[in-house]
C-alpha cells in the first residue's frame, strides 16, 4: 500500500482515504474496549494501539510527500510539452522564412537584368526576412537554433555590406570629372536602421576629399559644368572641369564670374575677386549634386548629416594658402602679385562667412577671426616656403658636383685698385647654394617692397617677408658651419667657398638702400666669412709649425747641416713642406678673390720664412762649415716663396699683409748676411741699425754665440752691441 501511495495519482488518493477511515475505526474500537476492561489491561492495550496509530500516521505523511513530488513533476512535463509545441511552431515559421530567403537569393543571382530600384527592393525584403528569422532563433538553447542564428547574422552582414557598397560606388572621381549615380532612398533608410549610415557616408566623403583633384577644381579649374545622363530613376550627374592646370590670374579680366541659382547673397568684397567668388558657386553645385543624387532631396535628415561632413572637409582643406595664392598646393609659390594678396585675403574671409550658409550647416565655428588672420596665415606660409628653399640649399652646400661650384655671376672686369668703386666685385668661385639663397632673399625683399606700396595700414606681410629674408641669410651664415662641421673643418676648399659666398651675399645685400634692415646681417656675413678664412690660414700655419717641429729643423740637426746625410734629409723635408704650402697657395689663388688670395699667400709665405729662421735661431751651435749651406738654403727658400708671392699679388694684398711678407724676406736676408760675414761686421751693422725691424739685439746675440767660438773678442762684441746700440735703433 505504501508503494501505491508513493507512486501518486488517483490510486494513492484512494489509499490515503482508506487509511484515514481505518484509523477512525481503530479509535472507535479502542474506546469500547477501554470501557469493558480494567485499568491495567486498558493501559497496555492503549499503548499498543498508539504504536499502531503512530506507524499508520507516518505512512500517511510519506504518501502526502510523494503526492507533492508527483505534482511538481507533472507540472514540468506539462511545461516541456508546451515548449515542444512552441518550438515546433517556431521551426515551421522559420522554415517558411528560410524558404523565402532562398527564393530571394535566386532572384538576386539574376540581378544583372533587374532595374536598380527593383534590386534595392529585393535587398530590403531580404534584409527584413533575415532580421525576422534572427528574432525567431535568438534566445533558443537548442544547438540548431544557435547555428541558424549565427548563419543568419552572416547573411545580414552580407546584405548590409552590399547596400553600403551600393552607396559608396555611386560616386566616381577622376582628374577631370566627378560622376554621381542616382541612389535609392531605401539604402539610406536601411543603413540608418542598422546604425551604419553615418559610418558609410563618412567613408564616402573621405574618399572624395582624399584626392586633391576636386579641391583643385573648386579653386582653380577653368570651367565647372554639370551634365545629366539617363532617366530620373537611374540618372548620372557629372561635374566636369578642365585638366589644364594653368590659370591667367595675372589678368583678372579674363576670369568670368560663374552663374548659379544661389540663394545666398554674396558681399561685394567677395564678388570683386571673381575666382574666389566662383568657389561659392561651385560648392553650391557640388552640394546640390551630392544630396540630390544620394538621397533624392536636399532637405532630408540624411542630407543634413552630409552637409556637416562637407563643411568639415572644406573648413579643413579649402581655406588654406593655395586658395589665396592661387597655387597648385604642392608648393606655395604665389601665382598672383603681392599687391593683390590683401584684397584676396579679404575675399577669402568673406567666403568663409557665407559658405556655411551655402552648404547649409547653420551656426559653425568661424574659420577666421578677421581678414587680418587670413593675411597672417598667408604670410606664415610664404615664410615657410621661402625658408624651406633656403634650408634645402644649405643642406646641399657639400655636393660632389662640378656644376655646384661656378664663377661668381657678379664678377666685374679687372680694374686697378684706384679705379674700383663700391659696386665692383672681384672674380672668385662661389656655390650654387649662395645663388639660391640670394634668389630667396631677393624675392622676399622684392615682394616686401611691393606689398608695402599697396597703401594698407597692416604691414604684416612686408614685415614677415623682410624677417624671412634675414632668416634666410642667417640660415646660411650659422647653419653651414654646424650642419657640415666634419666636412667643413677638414676641407680648405669648402672654407674658401664659404668665405666667398658670404663675401658675395654681404656685397649684394649690404648695398641695398631700400632694405637697410638687411645691412647688419650682411655685415655679419662678411665677418663670419673672414673669420672662417682666417681660421683656415691659422690651421695651415699650425700645420707648418707641426711639420717643422717633427723634422730635422726642429731637433737641432741643422747644426751639422754641412754633413751630406743631414743636408739631404733637411732638403728633402724642406721640399715636402714647401710643396704642401705651394698646393695651399694654389687653392687660395684659384678660389679666393685676388685680394683675399694675395693676403693669404703673403701671410703663409711670411710664416714659412719666419719658421725657418726661427729654427736656425734656436740652434745653440752652428758649425762654421754649415754656415754657407744654411745661407744657400735660405736663399733658395726665398726664391721659392717669391714665385708664390709675386709682385702682382702683393699689389692686390692689403698693406699689412704685404708689409709682413716683405719684412720676413728682409729678415731672411739678414740671416744670410750674418751667416757669411765676420763678427766685427755683424756688430758694426747692428750699431748702424741695418737690422732694425728684422732682428732685435737678443736675436743678433744668439746668432753670434751660435756661430763664433767663445773668446774675449766675442764677449767684447756682445758687450759693445748692448752698450753702443740704443733700443730705439732696433
Amino acid at each position: 500500500m505504501l508503494q501505491v501511495a508513493l507512486r501518486g495519482g488517483i490510486e494513492a488518493e484512494e489509499v490515503v482515504g482508506r487509511a484515514a477511515a481505518r484509523r477512525q475505526e481503530v479509535e472507535r474500537r479502542q474506546g469500547e474496549v477501554l470501557r469493558l476492561v480494567g485499568d491495567d489491561l486498558g493501559e497496555a492495550f492503549v499503548e499498543k494501539s498508539l504504536k499502531t496509530l503512530t506507524s499508520l500516521s507516518q505512512s500517511t505523511d510519506d504518501a502526502e510527500i510523494a503526492t507533492r513530488e508527483w505534482a511538481a513533476r507533472a507540472s514540468e512535463v506539462q511545461k516541456e510539452r508546451q515548449e515542444t509545441a512552441s518550438a515546433a511552431s517556431t521551426l515551421k515559421e522559420l522554415s517558411e522564412q528560410l524558404s523565402a530567403l532562398a527564393e530571394l537569393g535566386e532572384i538576386l543571382q539574376e540581378s544583372d537584368v533587374m532595374e536598380a530600384e527593383e534590386e534595392i527592393a529585393v535587398v530590403e525584403e531580404l534584409f527584413n526576412l533575415i532580421s525576422d528569422a534572427g528574432r525567431l532563433c535568438k534566445g533558443r538553447d537548442a544547438r540548431i537554433f544557435q547555428q541558424v542564428y549565427v548563419e543568419l547574422q552572416h547573411r545580414r552582414d552580407d546584405a548590409l555590406l552590399m547596400m553600403q557598397n551600393r552607396l559608396l560606388e555611386s560616386i566616381h572621381l577622376t582628374s577631370s570629372a566627378l560622376e554621381v549615380r542616382r541612389c535609392s532612398p531605401m539604402i539610406a533608410d536601411a543603413l540608418h536602421r542598422t546604425n551604419t549610415f553615418e559610418e558609410t557616408v563618412t567613408e564616402l566623403i573621405r574618399q572624395v576629399s582624399e584626392s586633391d583633384d576636386i579641391l583643385w577644381a573648386i579653386r582653380k579649374a577653368d570651367g565647372f559644368a554639370v551634365a545629366e545622363d539617363g532617366d530620373e530613376s537611374d540618372s548620372i550627374w557629372t561635374i566636369e572641369w578642365s585638366q589644364h592646370r594653368t590659370y591667367p590670374y595675372d589678368f583678372p579680366a579674363s576670369i568670368q564670374l560663374e552663374e548659379s541659382p544661389l540663394e545666398t547673397k554674396l558681399p561685394e568684397e567677395l564678388l570683386c575677386v571673381q575666382d574666389i567668388a566662383n568657389v561659392a558657386f561651385r560648392v553650391d553645385v557640388l552640394c546640390g549634386v551630392l544630396m540630390t543624387q544620394l538621397f533624392g532631396t536636399r532637405d532630408s535628415e540624411y542630407a543634413t548629416y552630409l552637409r556637416g561632413l562637407i563643411w568639415d572637409w572644406l573648413a579643413r582643406d579649402l581655406f588654406q594658402p593655395p586658395l589665396i595664392l592661387a597655387s597648385d598646393g604642392a608648393g606655395t609659390s604665389s601665382a598672383v602679385s603681392t599687391t593683390s594678396l590683401p584684397k584676396r585675403c579679404v575675399a577669402s574671409f568673406y567666403l568663409s562667412k557665407v559658405l556655411p550658409e551655402i552648404v547649409g550647416v547653420g551656426d559653425v565655428e568661424a574659420v577666421f577671426e578677421d581678414s587680418a588672420a587670413v593675411l597672417k596665415m598667408v604670410a606664415r606660409e610664404l615664410r615657410a616656403e621661402l625658408l624651406f628653399r633656403a634650408r634645402k640649399s644649405v643642406s646641399n652646400f657639400v655636393l660632389d658636383d662640378e656644376d655646384h661650384v661656378l664663377l661668381a655671376p657678379l664678377a666685374s672686369p679687372w680694374r686697378p685698385k684706384e679705379r674700383r668703386t663700391s659696386n665692383w666685385f672681384p672674380s672668385c668661385l662661389v656655390t650654387r647654394t649662395s645663388l639660391h639663397i640670394m634668389e630667396v632673399v631677393e624675392q622676399a625683399c622684392r615682394e616686401a617692397a611691393t606689398a608695402s606700396q599697396d597703401g594698407s595700414e597692416d604691414q604684416v606681410l612686408p614685415e614677415m617677408l623682410l624677417s624671412t629674408a634675414i632668416e634666410a641669410l642667417e640660415a646660411y651664415r650659422v647653419d653651414i658651419p654646424i650642419l657640415h662641421r666634419t666636412a667643413f673643418q677638414g676641407s680648405l676648399k669648402l672654407r674658401c667657398l664659404y668665405h666667398n659666398d658670404c663675401f658675395m651675399l654681404s656685397h649684394v645685400f649690404g648695398n641695398i638702400r631700400s632694405t637697410s634692415r638687411l645691412v647688419p646681417t650682411a655685415m655679419k656675413l662678411r665677418s663670419s666669412g673672414s673669420e672662417v678664412l682666417l681660421e683656415a690660414i691659422a690651421d695651415e700655419k699650425q700645420r707648418l709649425y707641426q711639420s717643422i717641429e717633427i723634422s730635422s729643423f726642429g731637433d737641432g740637426s741643422l747644426t751639422h747641416y754641412a754633413t751630406p746625410r743631414v743636408r739631404k734629409q733637411c732638403d728633402l723635408e724642406l721640399t715636402r713642406m714647401f710643396a704642401h704650402n705651394q698646393e695651399v697657395c694654389r687653392v687660395y689663388a684659384a678660389m679666393l678673390p685676388a685680394g683675399a688670395a694675395a693676403n693669404a699667400i703673403a701671410s703663409l709665405c711670411a710664416e714659412f720664412l719666419n719658421a725657418l729662421t726661427g729654427s736656425i735661431l734656436a740652434l745653440a751651435e752652428i758649425a762654421a762649415e754649415a754656415c754657407d749651406g744654411l745661407a744657400f738654403l735660405l736663399a733658395g727658400t726665398v726664391a721659392n716663396c717669391e714665385r708664390l708671392a709675386t709682385p702682382d699679388r702683393l699689389r692686390e694684398a692689403d698693406p699689412d699683409a704685404a708689409q709682413g711678407y716683405q719684412t720676413a724676406v728682409k729678415r731672411v736676408h739678414a740671416f744670410q748676411e750674418i751667416l757669411n760675414i765676420r763678427m766685427e761686421d755683424i756688430a758694426d751693422h747692428a750699431k748702424q741699425g741695418k737690422y732694425k725691424g728684422m732682428l732685435d739685439k737678443e736675436e743678433v746675440e744668439k746668432l753670434i754665440l751660435a756661430i763664433f767660438e767663445d773668446s774675449a773678442l766675442r764677449v767684447q762684441m756682445i758687450q759693445d752691441l748692448h752698450e753702443d746700440a740704443p733700443d730705439e735703433d732696433w
